[in-house]
């Protein structure tokens, strides 16, 4: 059911005389074409008419004939149909004839105006348009009249048959569809009937990355039998929805934080669904971590773009299809290299329309109406770091993120160890040189080594200053890498490149799995020499890194072995950050801190066993540990 205008042939003149000229199908002449005759066998004299009925045959429901379609050649007549349809697309004033096909749909959704239209002319003293716009308006009322019986009826108890579905989906006008509890607004486009549903084409308002514009969306109803209430359907028109005012308001307070989300590339706190793919599956889960929203990274990252068009009121109509059926050529086998040449100049035809409407977005204004507000996307996209996947985030699941303040204070290291940490990140921060030629600078970034065993806090070193400097933490694991250096090179560059974008800093764990491979340290090296951001690689065995990586290291740490002191600060530090301070009493943490226990073990232990006490509805003690403990490594005694 999408319109599209296509080339006309000679206009009848406004002296052509005022009749319906009726033709019928007839033996065709061609093996794509209808012909059309005034009977079987007789001239086709079309040319002077004002108004063309084309009837073809059609034995269902005990009719042998049934109108095809309708060819409007007056000027006049033209003249009114073009003001019924005003803000559709197609209907040029150049085109000598208008051919609308049955079953008329359009008409049915503009029949009021129309109607409006047409008494309008009656009232005035010039009788030829009126005269014109009677026929076509009988005409059209006798095939429409059913549908407009039969539909009146339904929405009488808002209800509807999957047959005059169509009939409530009128182009320009607002639908809802509510998917995992959001309601988002869409402008309805079009819609056909597929053999098991009904697509109903919409727009709604995106952003590109570096502008907003209208993006397309394809929704669906399910075939159904009988009648269904409209507001029970997938997606149906908003005038139904009993609480639209309330959605309404909602949507425009959401399109505005939306607005303010596509901002440059910003760091945020997300609770809610998260929805990305892995391979050809799709996975929504619900999550709660840190993002980073960034459109644009996440297009070239994904190789998903969106293609928007202008925010203007016409670009929500669609083209209304007034051309008459074509004739389709057989080409000769030798037409191929032609038909080779014109496949080019359609694809760069595509290129430069895709071109222009971007340079058109951009020099839109972006100030958006209440109305657009309204029609912005529900979701908005970036990268989920603790899941180092792109994804879509919902965006009234997005919020500012609350920094602990605390937690780098609490940070148990050998003494001197934060002091001096904290004097080379601050010191690189405050001391990039703001040059021209900062691009092709080399040693501008500040890479720092742990080393130690599994467990003894290196990890958590890195959370702590991200979270005391207030930046992302990007991380990466050497297995993620991979050990091609080939696939090593391409994913490392896109790494340093987002972690400098995005002023994060980069965790790079485990670095001793791939920086004892020649190749690879020599990929390796080549980037980390031009990387102008903040590093930190943590490894349990620092003696397997190449030689010549080492140099590139700027400061090393290394952790000790966590000693029973130690052990018993971090139980205690846990048990107070788990909401359960002043259950345990020293005599416990004495037996505590006796075991040969690493950070990460003690924080599994802690962690499993309060959530064990919450489940089961008791205060929490050192009875629901020795029962973890058990469970992992026979208990306290040994």
């Amino acid at each position: 059911m999408s319109f599209f205008g296509r080339p006309p042939i000679d206009e009848a003149p406004e002296t052509s005389q005022v009749l319906i000229q009726t033709l019928y199908e007839a033996p065709q002449t061609c093996h794509c074409c209808r012909n059309w005759s005034v009977d079987p066998g007789a001239s086709l004299e079309e040319e002077n008419k004002a108004l063309v009925a084309r009837m073809r045959k059609n034995y269902s429901e005990g009719r042998t004939m049934s109108l095809d379609s309708v060819v409007i050649q007056n000027a006049s007549l033209k003249q009114t149909v073009r003001e019924v349809f005003e803000g559709y697309k197609g209907m040029k004033p150049s085109m000598k004839k208008f051919v609308f096909k049955a079953p008329f749909h359009p008409f049915y959704f503009r029949w009021a105006r129309f109607t409006e239209i047409l008494e309008r002319q009656q009232r005035s003293p010039q009788p030829a348009p009126a005269t014109y716009s009677q026929l076509l308006h009988d005409l059209l009322l006798e095939e429409l009249q059913k549908d407009m019986t039969e539909v009146e009826l339904l929405l009488a108890n808002k209800s509807i048959t999957y047959r005059r579905l169509w009939a409530i989906f009128q182009p320009g006008e607002r639908a809802v569809s509510t998917k995992d509890g959001v309601h988002e607004f869409f402008v309805i486009n079009y819609c056909e009937y597929k053999e098991s549903h009904m697509e109903i084409h919409a727009k709604y308002v995106d952003w590109d990355g570096t502008s907003f514009g209208y993006a397309n969306k394809t929704l669906r109803v399910d075939r159904f039998a009988g009648t269904r209430h409209i507001a029970e359907l997938e997606v149906f028109p908003a005038s139904f929805h009993p609480l639209k005012k309330e959605l309404e308001l909602q949507a425009i307070a959401r399109g505005k934080k939306f607005q303010t989300l596509g901002l440059g590339h910003q760091h945020k706190a997300y609770d809610g669904l998260v929805k990305y793919t892995v391979g050809r599956r799709k996975v929504t889960k619900s999550m709660k971590g840190r993002i980073v929203l960034d459109k644009v990274a996440y297009m070239r990252e994904t190789r998903k773009d969106t293609e928007l068009v202008a925010l203007t009121a016409g670009a929500i109509m669609p083209d209304i299809d007034v051309g008459d059926y074509e004739h389709i050529r057989p080409e000769p086998l030798s037409a191929q290299t032609m038909i080779n040449a014109l496949e080019g100049d359609i694809q760069f035809d595509k290129v430069a329309s895709k071109i222009k409407a971007r340079r058109s977005l951009n020099r839109k204004s972006q100030d958006l109406t209440d109305d657009q507000l309204m029609l912005c996307s529900a979701t908005v996209h970036g990268f989920f770091l603790e899941l180092n996947r792109w994804a879509k985030f919902e965006v009234e699941s997005v919020k500012d993120i609350e920094w602990d303040d605390e937690v780098f204070s609490t940070l148990l290291l050998p003494e001197g160890y934060k002091t001096l940490m904290l004097s080379f990140v601050h010191g690189q921060e405050g001391n990039m040189p703001q040059t021209k030629e900062l691009e092709q600078s080399r040693g501008l970034g500040l890479n720092i080594l742990l080393a130690g065993r599994p467990g003894t806090g290196k990890s958590f070193t890195v959370e702590a200053v991200a979270e005391h400097t207030r930046r992302p933490l990007y991380r990466l694991s050497a297995a993620e890498l991979g050990q091609d250096a080939k696939a090593v090179e391409e994913r490392l560059q896109m790494v340093l490149e987002l972690s400098e974008k995005w002023d994060a800093i980069l965790l790079l764990e485990d670095c001793d799995g791939f920086l004892q491979d020649r190749a690879i340290v020599g990929v390796a090296l080549r980037l980390f020499d031009f990387f102008k951001g903040l590093m930190f690689l943590t490894s349990n065995h620092p003696e397997a890194i190449d030689s010549a990586m080492q140099s590139r290291i700027n400061l090393r740490l290394n952790y000790p072995d966590l000693n029973a002191s130690f052990r018993e600060n971090i139980w205690k530090q846990l048990i107070w950050s788990l909401g359960q301070a002043n259950t345990l009493s020293n005599d416990d943490f004495a037996k505590l801190r006796a075991l040969e226990m690493n950070g990460r073990q003690i924080k599994n232990v802690a962690k499993f066993a309060v959530l064990f006490a919450t489940r089961e509805r008791e205060a929490f003690c050192m009875q629901h540990i020795e029962l973890v403990l058990e469970a992992t490594r026979n208990g306290l005694s040994s």
